[in-house]
């Protein structure tokens, strides 16, 4: 299972090594991160590596389920308990055993349902709904995880603070795709090597494009991407203009959170990954402030030109202080330096479209 968490980046060595490291224990794992990073996959990696791997490992997503239904599905209910219940149902905790059970969004949890599940990891012991024997749940090894920030949860009275500590003996933070964007091309090459067409590959553009892009759903959105690449293209070298294609289908005309590489990534291969990568921050940031201009879409490749007669290619931008600081691309490539780009400040009314 850990083979399935890719990159090479020093935050997901560490990661695999504490991973290692708590699947050996019994202690309770609380596994943070933003929707679409792994966090079900590090947990099926805890039980894998653990003792309880020939055991069950079961899961409930907190968010997935009514709140009037989630008592049942955590500690099952006995027939007739209420209206419906026309057989005895295994709770969750049930099922698990000597297993593992997995709480995913957690965070989402109803108040009331917390008070419950926090009496059971003090006591160890639960009841059915409409049942009179006690159950014992010390045997259940409880992962859980969110994409909420628990402490903040907390401090609103959302989330009780108890349970959070009862959850959180060891903290496991998932990192945001875009804080590991030198870990992309690896990672997209995996999805292309487990789809239908294996031989496919990532020109440096392509990896370049893709870095560009902050994806906001993680590593689900990089891999649903590369499987959009794949069916729209039948190129077996993916290029920029493949990665370009396939973002503009969930593009809004307003808005373009397309600010891939384009023009700017074929003017040289001398740039490395690294100074693009932290290019890709400054253009996103272009993409979250534009609407509060009114302007139509601004890409990279495309050439401006300010009042001055100054023009340039667009390989990167970002908004400060309501000036656009535009990283400019000249005639014949990037400049000598390419990891100090020159900047000129643009304001937006001064851009041509």
């Amino acid at each position: 299972m850990l083979e399935r968490l890719l990159g090479d980046s020093p935050v997901m060595q560490a990661l695999r090594e504490r991973i290692i490291r708590v699947a050996a224990t019994d202690s309770r794992v609380l596994i943070l991160g933003p929707n679409g990073s792994g966090k079900e996959l590090i947990a099926q990696a805890l039980h894998q590596h653990s003792d309880r791997k020939t055991k069950p490992f079961v899961t409930l997503n907190c968010a997935a389920v009514p709140s009037e239904l989630i008592e049942s599905e955590l500690f099952g209910h006995e027939k007739g308990a209420f209206t419906g219940a026309h057989e005895r149902r295994l709770g969750r905790f049930e099922q698990a055993g000597q297993g593992t059970l997995f709480l995913d969004e957690v965070g989402d949890m109803p108040l009331a349902m917390q008070a419950k599940l926090l009496r059971v990891l003090q006591t160890g012991a639960y009841e059915r709904i409409g049942g009179k024997a006690a159950l014992s749940a010390s045997s259940v090894r409880v992962l859980s995880a969110t994409n909420k920030d628990l402490k903040t949860e907390v401090a609103a009275g959302r989330f009780r603070e108890d349970l959070y500590f009862r959850l959180n003996v060891i903290p496991l933070r998932v990192p945001a795709l875009r804080d590991r964007a030198g870990d992309i091309p690896s990672i997209a090459a995996a999805c292309i090597q487990r789809s239908s067409r294996p031989d496919v590959e990532l020109d440096e553009s392509a990896q370049l494009a893709l870095m560009y892009h902050t994806f906001p759903g993680n590593v689900r959105e990089l891999e649903n991407l590369v499987e959009r690449m794949l069916i729209l293209s039948s190129n077996e070298v993916l290029t920029d203009v493949d990665v370009r294609e396939a973002l503009e289908l969930e593009v809004s005309p307003a808005l373009s959170a397309t600010l891939t590489a384009s023009a700017a990534i074929g003017a040289t291969s001398a740039v490395g990954l690294d100074v693009l990568a932290e290019l890709r921050a400054q253009i996103q940031e272009l993409a979250r402030t534009m609407a509060d201009y009114g302007r139509q879409t601004l890409k990279t490749g495309q050439r401006i030109v300010h009042k001055t007669g100054e023009s340039g290619i667009i390989a990167g931008v970002r908004v400060e202080d309501g000036e656009l600081d535009v990283l400019r691309v000249g005639e014949t490539g990037w400049p000598v330096d390419a990891s100090q780009p020159e900047r000129v400040v643009w304001r937006l009314e001064d851009v041509e479209r």
